[in-house]
């Protein structure tokens, strides 16, 4: 996640009011209600904040007129994009009836849009989507020859487009 902190606050926003809306709503299985409260609750906690890059910050101010912020973006670590889809898998896993959402139609169809973005060719989105990849396929079903191949595929062609050390470094 890059970029100015109003958007990183407001999809933050978005990701606590859709699981608010889901306990709201009772779409979640009845048995797993209490489970999609706690979930509720630790998701506002500073940690989940920090990784949307949100909270802790001394000057952190999303809410100032864009001629009052800076221009800059901020960076935060790839490797929160991996505890950001394990949480959404986990409110997932919370509107099942199931042990979890693996094969279910919304676990596929998330499953489906990810491996698209994942093997089509952008250099901002296309990191985020392997790292969320690697979230989805948890069952070993889901891994299969076709998957490994195209991801070795993608592995030697970064490597190839590497001009330096320093490059293969930053993969």
């Amino acid at each position: 996640f890059t970029g100015d902190s109003l958007i990183r606050s407001s999809i933050y926003g978005l990701f606590v009011n859709i699981i608010h809306s889901l306990f709201s709503s009772e779409v979640c299985h009845e048995e797993k209600q209490q489970m999609l409260r706690m979930k509720f609750n630790q998701f506002q906690e500073l940690p989940t904040r920090l990784q949307f890059g949100i909270g802790g910050q001394a000057s952190y101010a999303p809410f100032q007129a864009p001629s009052a912020r800076d221009g800059k973006l901020d960076n935060v670590s790839l490797a929160n994009v991996e505890n950001v889809a394990g949480f959404l898998f986990q409110v997932l896993n919370a509107c099942t009836k199931d042990a979890n959402c693996i094969g279910t139609p919304q676990h596929s169809r998330w499953l489906s849009l990810v491996s698209r973005t994942a093997f089509a060719p952008n250099p901002l989105l296309q990191p985020r989507a392997i790292i969320a990849l690697g979230v989805l396929a948890q069952s070993p079903s889901l891994i299969t020859d076709e998957l490994i191949g195209n991801l070795l595929k993608l592995l030697r062609e970064a490597l190839a487009a590497c001009e330096s050390a320093k490059q293969i470094d930053d993969l």
